[in-house]
């Protein structure tokens, strides 16, 4: 499988991100994923506009417009003939040296990857079993709604659930309401309504 990292459509076994990237080092950098369905990623603008406005937050520049980041995952695409599955897009500070001072940073890296969706087996006839994490995600916070590569709260969460022997673990905000399961996002129906 092929992926666009750093300018260059590449084998993926041939990317390799630096020792000095702060992604790496500090968990500086953010990504988005979305559903390809027949060659269309589901939502597009929202998830691109999410990490956009969170590379602004996070200070990072990125080079690369709306426009162009649409164009390389046409032609990804294309390339790997692969139409429907999971896109990733993450964006990392590259880094020249060691320190947390952005000035240490060295522009960006950013890596476009294409996915196989997950395997998922039908609802087991006495549903899924869920445990509630003891990691909270705090519900106001600078970097709430950033999907950062700092995923350290959903982590603990799922080792929490394969301790417990549980399918997954839900996680709750300081406000004490549930948010998302440590890789899945919460829908509701409400008033005819599916919210999210």
């Amino acid at each position: 499988m092929r992926v666009f990292f750093n300018n260059e459509f590449i084998l993926e076994r041939e990317a390799m991100v630096p020792v000095t990237d702060r992604g790496w080092l500090y968990g500086d950098g953010l990504f988005d994923t979305m559903r390809l369905f027949e060659g269309k990623p589901f939502l597009w603008h929202p998830h691109i506009d999410r990490l956009l406005h969170g590379a602004a937050l996070m200070l990072i520049r990125i080079t690369f417009t709306k426009t162009d980041l649409a164009s390389v995952v046409g032609h990804l695409m294309e390339l790997n003939e692969f139409f429907d599955g999971v896109l990733r897009i993450q964006l990392s500070r590259a880094g020249k040296k060691r320190g947390y001072a952005p000035s240490n940073a060295s522009g960006e890296n950013l890596l476009v990857s294409l996915h196989p969706l997950p395997k998922t087996e039908t609802i087991k006839p006495d549903g899924f079993r869920l445990i509630l994490s003891t990691q909270v995600i705090p519900s106001k916070s600078y970097f709430t709604g950033i999907k950062s590569t700092n995923r350290l709260p959903q982590v603990m969460a799922a080792a929490e659930a394969e301790e417990a022997d549980a399918d997954d673990a839900l996680l709750l905000n300081s406000n004490g309401q549930v948010v998302s399961a440590t890789a899945g996002n919460r829908f509701w129906i409400e008033h005819e309504a599916i919210c999210t």
